[in-house]
């Protein structure tokens, strides 16, 4: 579907993937971006002056890459009904052969809500799916949040609608931050979810924390618990099976705490690292 692809591509290219390799088998998923929505039909409403725009996630995969090619592209979500974004988190295989997806639906850039659509509704998610042989099992929302849900979101909410300081045909560009969603596979089999959160709890007190949660073999959630880092990261990378590493029930975690990653305010950037350990 090429309506309106970025810079006048002729076929939708699939961007930014995690990619899954385990025994030759290839599992890839991605963000393709469009300008148009189900709004926004004309030029002057679309790009990325807006907010980020990738609309839909896509999967494919080969059972062996160096005899079979990539099968057809499956669609796994879109945000074509509000104008939101998505983005693509992370991938686990299980000794079932089922694919663990991960994946985080952002609401439409607040700015471009407010001035041109202010009957839409801003909501967040974290997302989970369940893939076997290119048919989703199991789909899920494993966080929701926003308006009329809560105020604490699965993103760092004050870096919203930054400006990078560069321009496309002279307008701004927005960048809005991604949510690094992590699975921690460990070595009994069972399954968790990483993730970062901030903004007002229910008291009005600030919120900026990491949190943990479990999915269980018939897809029930547990409760999220905070995990009790002095310093948060709000984006980060883990030690995971797809890089090679083992199975554990140590965390590590190697990323940013907020206002480190410097590149949106052209300020130094500095990494951090934690290790958490599951009990």
């Amino acid at each position: 579907d090429t309506r309106m692809t970025p810079y006048g591509a002729t076929r939708a290219r699939v961007n930014y993937p995690v990619v899954l390799l385990k025994h030759r088998s290839v599992h890839f998923c991605g963000a393709a971006a469009f300008d148009t929505w189900s709004r926004v039909n004309t030029p002057e409403l679309a790009g990325r002056r807006f907010g980020n725009r990738f609309r839909r996630l896509y999967y494919t995969w080969t059972d062996d890459v160096t005899k079979a090619e990539f099968r057809d592209w499956v669609e796994i979500d879109n945000t074509f009904d509000d104008g939101g974004w998505i983005f693509a988190g992370d991938l686990h295989l299980s000794p079932d052969g089922v694919v663990h997806l991960l994946w985080y639906r952002a609401p439409i850039n607040r700015r471009f809500r407010d001035e041109h659509f202010p009957d839409i509704v801003r909501r967040y998610a974290i997302c989970y799916a369940r893939i076997l042989n290119g048919e989703v099992i199991l789909q899920k929302d494993l966080v929701q949040a926003g308006e009329g849900i809560s105020d604490v979101v699965p993103t760092e909410i004050e870096a919203e609608d930054s400006v990078l300081g560069w321009k496309i045909k002279g307008q701004e560009v927005v960048e809005d931050p991604i949510s690094t969603s992590r699975f921690q596979a460990t070595p009994d089999g069972r399954l968790f979810v990483v993730y970062y959160v901030s903004g007002t709890g229910p008291d009005g007190t600030a919120v900026s924390e990491n949190r943990i949660l479990e999915i269980g073999a018939d897809g029930a959630v547990s409760n999220p618990v905070t995990i009790p880092l002095a310093h948060p990261l709000t984006e980060y990378f883990t030690a995971t099976p797809r890089a090679g590493c083992r199975p554990s029930s140590t965390i590590d975690l190697l990323g940013y705490r907020r206002g480190d990653f410097g590149l949106s305010a052209n300020l130094p950037t500095t990494l951090s690292y934690a290790r958490v350990r599951v009990k």
